[in-house]
């Protein structure tokens, strides 16, 4: 399973990599980072699934948690700006502190608790960066997966301890069937999550072409083609209102370029297009 994971992961990884390089992104390139990282976690845990070593487990433990950190922080670029890294790497690091010292005491289900309270405390954060920017369906149903992801964190180290009882410890925690499966819960959240963010940066290119390919780029109105998709649209909807078209033009706008230059007759062009929208307003199309 974990195998398996670590090669969904670096589809992911590849496919947010793809993303930036068609759009730059940097929230789809931390997310990519955030898949790569995964994925090595998983190699490890393959690798040193055997492992009592404490720098190993911590080791292995704190890629998962960065992981999820970046995973957040991919989120909070994505709907807010520069993310609260500082914030979000001090809870890291007093996680994996407090991780490690638990760990060498063989309280396996309060390792458990301090690895999963941790994340669920940086996942907060994603919630938080989503709050009032869930305006689509897709945004609303990633929100409530990463909603689910962060009780999840919370709910599993109970789960652990009390199903568990005083059969757990460091050399069989890795072997219970209820660690394992919850182990699997979380990566088809990681995944699912990952797909789903897949198709909303898709969805926001797929946005920005549609609407560089109807309006003109200096001033952001309307050209040609989307006059008249616009249009049509309209004059549809004011079906029993006197309609009125006015066409203008820029007196003397050549003598503007040739004297103050281009870039200032573009700037003049920009005024005139806000000027119009903000006379316009709501009322009709420029």
């Amino acid at each position: 399973a974990r195998l398996n994971c670590t090669l969904v992961y670096e589809l992911f990884a590849g496919g947010f990599g793809c993303i930036h390089k068609m759009r730059s992104s940097r929230a789809a390139l931390v997310f990519a980072a955030s898949y790569v990282v995964g994925a090595i976690a998983f190699l490890a845990d393959i690798v040193f699934q055997n492992s009592e070593s404490i720098a190993i487990r911590t080791i292995i433990a704190g890629l998962y948690a960065i992981t999820v950190m970046l995973m957040v922080c991919g989120i909070w670029r994505h709907y807010r700006g520069p993310a609260p890294w500082r914030t979000l790497v001090g809870i890291l690091i007093a996680q994996m502190a407090i991780y490690a010292a638990l760990l060498s005491l063989e309280w396996s289900w309060m390792r458990s608790f301090s690895a999963n309270f941790g994340c669920g405390l940086i996942l907060i954060f994603g919630l938080a960066a989503m709050h009032g920017k869930r305006g689509q369906n897709l945004d609303a149903t990633f929100y409530m997966l990463h909603l689910t992801s962060c009780i999840l964190c919370f709910a599993r180290p109970i789960l652990i301890a009390f199903l568990s009882g005083d059969t757990l410890t460091n050399t069989s925690h890795d072997d219970q069937i209820l660690v394992v499966s919850l182990h699997l819960v979380a990566a088809f959240a990681a995944v699912s999550t990952g797909m789903i963010l897949l198709i909303i940066l898709s969805r926001d290119i797929f946005e920005d072409l549609k609407v560089s390919s109807l309006t003109d780029p200096l001033t952001g109105l309307l050209n040609r083609r989307g006059f008249e998709l616009e249009a049509a649209r309209y004059i549809q909807g004011h079906q029993y209102k006197c309609l009125t078209l006015t066409v203008i033009d820029i007196d003397h706008f050549k003598r503007v370029n040739d004297t103050y230059g281009h870039s200032v007759g573009d700037e003049v062009i920009v005024t005139v297009g806000r000027m119009l929208t903000d006379t316009v307003g709501t009322e009709g199309i420029v």
